[in-house]
């Protein structure tokens, strides 16, 4: 009940209705319906039977490269009908990432959780739950430029998280890790990404390099 009188509360469970039910991608979850009731409002989403990437990364340990690719190509044709509509995730993580049985495929993905995302509407207005000088979304897979607080967050703040993920199913590391946040939003502005060779020397050299430029620090370098 507290929180349902909460505005920036209900401010993002709006967002997440309105900006899930945009999109209209196989490889997001589906908004069904949205409104009010007597108890508060609601959100009636798709039911989902399956498991989140992040317990296959601790189940596994280190996924294999095809499979870590696998989920991670489905993902992006998510993200890219979300760009495409002019929506931005901004807190892509493993947990987000959600996997069901479909078409014969037993890692078929799913994007969950919209509920910070960004919307830019017709006009080119920002509909974002941030103010200047706010982050917002979970540190070890923000981008540089979300770290910093930046307001003018696009698409490829999303593509830097998921090569976090990607490199986290890899090799059962984040890329920049500190027990102190503002030591970790340090790392994550200003040091160059680990060798995912010293990891996984297994994993092929172009996939390597995808990783690299996935998590460059200046955003006009990546995908």
């Amino acid at each position: 009940p507290e929180f349902a009188s909460s505005p920036q509360i209900l401010g993002r469970f709006r967002n997440e209705a309105t900006a899930a039910g945009q999109i209209g991608s196989p490889h997001i979850c589906d908004i069904l319906d949205f409104g009010q009731s007597e108890l508060g409002p609601y959100i009636v989403m798709e039911l989902m039977k399956g498991r989140a990437l992040n317990d296959l990364i601790e189940a596994s340990v280190r996924l294999d490269p095809g499979l870590a690719v696998l989920i991670v190509r489905q993902t992006l044709e998510g993200l890219d009908a979300a760009h495409r509509a002019g929506i931005i995730h901004r807190d892509l993580k493993p947990e987000n990432i959600f996997l069901i049985e479909r078409r014969n495929d037993p890692n078929f993905a799913k994007v969950l959780d919209f509920g910070i995302s960004k919307i830019a509407d017709a006009q080119g207005q920002d509909r974002s739950l941030t103010q200047t000088g706010t982050a917002l979304g979970t540190p070890y897979y923000m981008a540089p430029e979300q770290c910093q607080g930046k307001r003018d967050i696009e698409h490829r703040a999303d593509i830097y998280s998921l090569g976090v993920i990607l490199f986290q199913a890899l090799t059962a590391q984040y890329p920049f890790d500190d027990e102190s946040y503002p030591m970790l939003v340090l790392k994550i502005c200003t040091e160059p990404p680990p060798s995912l060779a010293h990891y996984r020397p297994d994993v092929p050299q172009e996939l390597q390099q995808i990783v690299n430029r996935m998590l460059a620090k200046d955003r006009d370098h990546r995908y």
